[in-house]
């Protein structure tokens, strides 16, 4: 494994991944006539992004103990089922314009990392992205910091709340 800080992040690259979950507390802004508001991104052409939280909604799932026992996303990867408690709100797949959601550290990032990938079939290993403390990183610059560190993944696990602030 290999910690990368890049801008606002910092990534857990674990050889061989194809996916990364990005593990922190969420939310979008609307905004107004004073305020300026998130906005919106556009999902980068090397990657789909499946957002485990509906619009507008908490993340009620997963949990960190859900996310390390390789749930997520198998059904998506690989072909293997996922498990029934898990499952995902929305896929937006690349050149897809999504809300530009802000990001911060969740209190359980350390402890996530480096259980991700207990148990995970051989070549289903998963990178960990995360909001540097005190940093309040929003999507795009998510998707910009990965492109800089090379690090673009098929599939990206949106795993914050999704909350209108």
């Amino acid at each position: 494994m290999a910690t990368h800080t890049s801008g606002s992040i910092e990534v857990e690259h674990r050889e061989g991944a194809k996916s990364a979950v990005i593990y922190a507390h969420g939310g979008w802004a609307a905004g107004g006539f004073i305020a300026k508001g998130s906005g919106m991104t556009i999902v980068p052409p090397w990657t789909t992004v499946v957002f485990l939280a509906a619009d507008g909604e908490p993340a009620l799932a997963p949990s960190p103990q859900r996310l390390v026992s390789g749930a997520i996303g198998e059904q998506i990867i690989g072909g293997i089922k996922m498990h029934e408690e898990i499952m995902f709100s929305s896929i937006a797949q690349n050149g897809s314009t999504v809300k530009n959601y802000e990001i911060s550290r969740h209190q359980q990032s350390d402890s996530v990392g480096n259980r991700l990938n207990i148990n995970r079939p051989q070549g289903k290993v998963w990178s960990l992205i995360m909001p540097i403390e005190g940093k309040s990183p929003k999507l795009s610059d998510v998707f910009a910091e990965l492109s800089r560190l090379k690090l673009e993944y098929e599939t990206l696990f949106y795993a914050a709340c999704r909350v209108n602030l």
